[in-house]
């Protein structure tokens, strides 16, 4: 993947920054991303679907995981979802 010449540490062994952390979170990100996608791609193609029960409560947590990635490490999000 792109990402993993990114967690190499730069020459002289120290990190500048933390990059590989957050490099290292960038594969799962994504395919969290091309999961929650793909239901708004067949939604706007109009393509006939089968309702189907989902648990709410996962994909907000999902969604919740998405947005804290994105946010600076100062931001924490917390949820109580029963």
């Amino acid at each position: 993947m792109m990402t993993d010449n990114g967690c190499d540490p730069v020459p002289g062994g120290r990190w500048q920054g933390s990059p590989g952390v957050n490099l290292a979170k960038a594969p799962e990100a994504s395919e969290r991303a091309r999961d929650l996608v793909k239901p708004i791609r067949t939604f706007s193609r109009l393509a006939k679907v089968t309702p189907r029960l989902v648990q709410l409560k996962i994909i907000i947590y999902e969604v919740l995981r998405l947005l804290q990635v994105s946010l600076p490490t100062s931001i924490r999000i917390e949820a109580h979802i029963a």
